[in-house]
């Protein structure tokens, strides 16, 4: 399905974001989502994700988390835009707040039920996003930064979450991924832990190559989960609470 793609800029005081819009061609019935980007910033990756997602007929904006445009061309770069927003976490729920907000205000037939999907920093912020309460339909994490902030140890969520693992990530701990499983239960919202074996932290990412640092793009792990996204955005799958009965004529043998 063709797109149609345009530019969408914010400005806080002085703090100026460059999002991209990427819209189904004719008539859409799918869902609007935020895509939030690893720690290189709103690069050609994270925009061929959104792609991906308008080719299935939904609406998706590619976000500028660190304004202006700005990102990384290596890992010293990165460490280098993402660590002061790391480091003051309320300051970056704000901010990333203050986003949604006006992707609301600028999209208002569009944003009734806003997703959002994150891939390694981003998906952190998608969690963050959560846990302040945004009324989000949707919350997917891509080999995310599981910890919550020091603040929001028993944040109200709203949303419905999937997470998407790999195994072997070294940066997403096991123990961050169990107090995640404890988090969301005492939220009592709608989650699914999706666990590829074998998979490294960044198993999404094409350019991840770096299997000496624990990170690298494994394509059977990321096609899966992509395949398990979609079908949970288009709503062939659902998101079941644990409480759910069975369909009467459910086979378990």
């Amino acid at each position: 399905m063709p797109a149609n793609i345009s530019k969408v800029e914010f400005w806080f005081g002085s703090s100026f974001h460059r999002n991209l819009l990427i819209r189904p061609e004719g008539h859409w019935s799918g869902k609007t989502v935020l895509v939030f980007p690893d720690w290189l910033g709103r690069t050609p990756a994270q925009e061929e994700f959104a792609l991906k997602l308008a080719a299935e007929g939904h609406v998706a904006m590619c976000m500028d988390v660190y304004g202006g445009g700005r990102t990384a061309a290596d890992a010293a770069e990165a460490e280098a835009l993402m660590t002061p927003l790391v480091q003051d976490r309320n300051g970056l729920m704000q901010l990333l707040q203050k986003l949604v907000g006006q992707v609301r205000k600028a999209l208002p037939q569009e944003t009734g039920q806003l997703s959002t999907i994150g891939f390694c920093f981003g998906g952190l912020c998608v969690l963050d996003l959560a846990r302040a309460g945004e009324e989000l339909d949707f919350v997917a994490s891509f080999h995310g930064v599981l910890e919550p902030p020091a603040s929001r140890t028993n944040a109200t969520i709203k949303s419905k979450i999937a997470i998407f693992h790999g195994w072997r990530d070294p940066i997403a701990s096991q123990a961050s991924l169990m107090n995640l499983a404890e988090e969301l239960n005492r939220a009592d919202v709608r989650w699914e832990l999706h666990c590829c074996g074998n998979a490294q932290h960044a198993f999404m990412m094409p350019h991840a190559a770096a299997p000496e640092a624990g990170i690298l793009y494994n394509e059977a792990a990321a096609q899966r989960s992509w395949q398990i996204l979609l079908a949970m955005l288009g709503g062939q799958r659902e998101i079941a609470n644990d409480c759910d009965p069975l369909p009467a004529a459910a086979n378990l043998s």
